[in-house]
C-alpha cells in the first residue's frame, strides 16, 4: 500500500473510524488495516513499500554490441528485433532488448500513440494470385513511383520510377511483372485515371487502356470503392514503410527493395521475409528485379 494511503488509514483510525469502514472505503481487507495500525503503534511509522516490478539488471557489453549491430541493420522495434535475434540463436529477452534500446536512445518517439485497433486481416491463399498496385511520389527523388505487391506474401514483384504517372508507364511496369512471374488471377487498384475510366454521362461507361489490357489477358480487375483506401491497403502501407525506412543504409530504391524482399522480417508473415513466403522455401533464389525508369536515374 502507498505511504499516502497508510497515513490516511492511521488518521481515520485515530479519529475513531471503524476498521471495517476504512477497509470498505479503500477496498482492502480488514487484516491489512490492522497490520498498518499495529506497525504504526510499534514503530511509529508506516510500512515501507516495495518497488513495483522487477529490478533492472545490467546487460554485458558484448550483448549490447550485438543488439546495437542488429538494430543498425534492421532499425525496428524491440518485439521484431527479439524475433530476429531468436531466429539467429540469441536467447536474449525482449525486455533486455528494450532496455538496451532505451540506453542507446534507439527507440523512435511516438507522441501521438494510437490505442488498440480492431483489424480485419485478409490474405489470398496462394502467392501471385492477386496483386496490388498504385502510384506515389518518391520522397527521395521526387519522381513518380509505381509498385506491384503480392497480396499473399507482400513480395514486391515489380516497381518503376517515372517522370509522370500515366497509363503507358503503368502498363510498362505491368508487362515486366508479367514477363518475370506470369499472369495473376486479379489486380486490385484504386479509381485513378491511369487504372480506371469513370462513367461518361449517365449511361455510358468508359474503359481505359489498362482495363482493356487486363481484359485481353484474362486478368480480373478489382476496383476499390471511392474514398476507401483500405481495399488497396497493402500497397499503401508499403509506400509508407519505404518512405519511413529508406535512409543512408541504402544507395537507391533497388537496394531497399532487395532488402525488403529477402531480409526484412514481416510481422504479419510470422517474422519471415516476403521472399520466403513467396517462393515457399527457406532458401530463396538470388532473384533480382531490374528497375526501369524513363530517364535511368537511380532513386
Amino acid at each position: 500500500m502507498e505511504e499516502k494511503k497508510q497515513k490516511w488509514v492511521v488518521r481515520r483510525y485515530l479519529a475513531g473510524m471503524p476498521a471495517k469502514l476504512i477497509a470498505a472505503h479503500l477496498q482492502i481487507s480488514v487484516r491489512t488495516v490492522y497490520r498498518v495500525i499495529e506497525n504504526y503503534k510499534k514503530f511509529g511509522k508506516t510500512i515501507a513499500t516495495k518497488p513495483i516490478g522487477r529490478q533492472k539488471t545490467d546487460v554485458n557489453s558484448r550483448c549490447k554490441e550485438i543488439i546495437n549491430h542488429e538494430w543498425q541493420k534492421y532499425q525496428c522495434g524491440s518485439v521484431k528485433l527479439h524475433k530476429i535475434m531468436k531466429k539467429k540463436g540469441f536467447s536474449v529477452s525482449q525486455r533486455k532488448i528494450q532496455q538496451v534500446m532505451d540506453e542507446f536512445k534507439l527507440t523512435a518517439p511516438c507522441p501521438k500513440r494510437r490505442g488498440q485497433r480492431k483489424y480485419c486481416s485478409y490474405r489470398w491463399p496462394e502467392g501471385f494470385m492477386v496483386l496490388h498496385t498504385d502510384w506515389a511520389t518518391c520522397s527521395i527523388t521526387g519522381k513518380q513511383l509505381i509498385a506491384y505487391i503480392d497480396d499473399h506474401s507482400r513480395f514486391i514483384t515489380g516497381y518503376g520510377l517515372y517522370d509522370r504517372a500515366t497509363t503507358e508507364n503503368t502498363l510498362n511496369c505491368l508487362y515486366r511483372v508479367l514477363f518475370e512471374h506470369g499472369i495473376p488471377y486479379a489486380i486490385i487498384t484504386d479509381r485513378g485515371s491511369h487504372f480506371y475510366a469513370n462513367k461518361i454521362g449517365k449511361k455510358k461507361k468508359g474503359k481505359c487502356k489498362f482495363q482493356e489490357v487486363l481484359e485481353e489477358m484474362g486478368i480480373k480487375h478489382i476496383v476499390a470503392r471511392a474514398h476507401h483506401p483500405q481495399t488497396n491497403g497493402k500497397i499503401e502501407r508499403w509506400f509508407g514503410t519505404y518512405k519511413r525506412e529508406f535512409n543512408e543504409r541504402f544507395k537507391d530504391i533497388g537496394e531497399y527493395v532487395k532488402f525488403y524482399n529477402y531480409e526484412r522480417p514481416h510481422q504479419r508473415l510470422g517474422y519471415k521475409a516476403p521472399a520466403e513466403v513467396f517462393f515457399k522455401k527457406e532458401h530463396v533464389p538470388n532473384f533480382e528485379i531490374t528497375p526501369k525508369s524513363d530517364d535511368k536515374i537511380k532513386g
